[in-house]
């Protein structure tokens, strides 16, 4: 079983490595890396949905190859939507699982305050209240002038999406998300049940839109366990990359 990992804005494939030893090996991690950051840092930075989208497909099609999941955290939460109905667009394999985290369904409005335009200061505080930036980066200058312009574009991608009404994908679903999180609440998380076919499943955690950090434990073993009953135990394999 192969499990794509779609990480948040700013984020790149690097950021699932602390996964990797909480969920089982008989599972095949692989991150998606968007261009702009890490080992893609001076390719173009996507701003816009659809092309993001196409991009990662056409990358993800030779890795389709044997039974695979996708998880995403905030706008990878998003985003693995948008590449499952692309996938089945093209006639492709879909993934037997989605496990989306941290976002409100896609068919929701988002906030009235646009982050990507926000001035400089404006923008800081607003990550400061998300919690996922760490202190340190947020105080130095050199990482900023890396990170900022990669923060702005994937909130781009997020704030500029538009949702067209489908039939729902063919595969089951678990939706996870944070009890303080205010961005994507119990009511906003549970109604991406209607995006899917087959069973959707809700999970609260203790926290925050970054609920992950503590809860990485415990996720891992509900992925694993929840991947492994749905196909049988597999080959142990070494954690991958996928481009995006």
């Amino acid at each position: 079983m192969r499990l794509f990992c779609f990480p948040f804005a700013g984020g790149g494939a690097s950021v699932f490595r602390k996964w990797t030893p909480h969920v089982s090996r008989d599972v095949q991690m692989m991150a998606i890396q968007m261009p702009g950051r890490e080992s893609r840092l001076s390719e173009d930075l996507h701003v816009d949905m659809p092309v993001a989208v196409a991009a990662i497909v056409d990358d993800l099609l030779p890795w389709l190859d044997r039974p695979f999941a996708f998880l995403g955290h905030s706008l990878g939460s998003l985003m693995s939507f948008c590449v499952a109905r692309e996938l089945r667009e093209r006639g492709a394999p879909m993934p037997l699982h989605m496990f989306l985290s941290a976002r409100r369904a896609p068919h929701l409005a988002g906030p009235r305050r646009a982050l990507h335009g926000l001035p400089r200061d404006e923008l800081l505080r607003e990550l400061r209240s998300l919690e996922g930036t760490p202190s340190a980066v947020l105080e130095h200058e050199e990482l900023l002038e890396l990170l900022l312009p990669i923060l702005r574009a994937d909130f781009q991608l997020n704030e500029r999406y538009v949702h067209a009404d489908a039939a729902p994908l063919p595969c089951t679903a678990t939706v996870m998300g944070g009890l303080s999180d205010h961005a994507a609440d119990r009511a906003q998380l549970a109604q991406w049940a209607q995006h899917f076919a087959g069973p959707t499943e809700l999970d609260m955690f203790p926290g925050g839109h970054f609920y992950v950090d503590q809860m990485l434990p415990v996720l891992g073993a509900r992925i694993g366990q929840r991947l492994l009953s749905s196909v049988g135990r597999g080959t142990v394999v070494e954690t991958a990359c996928a481009a995006g």
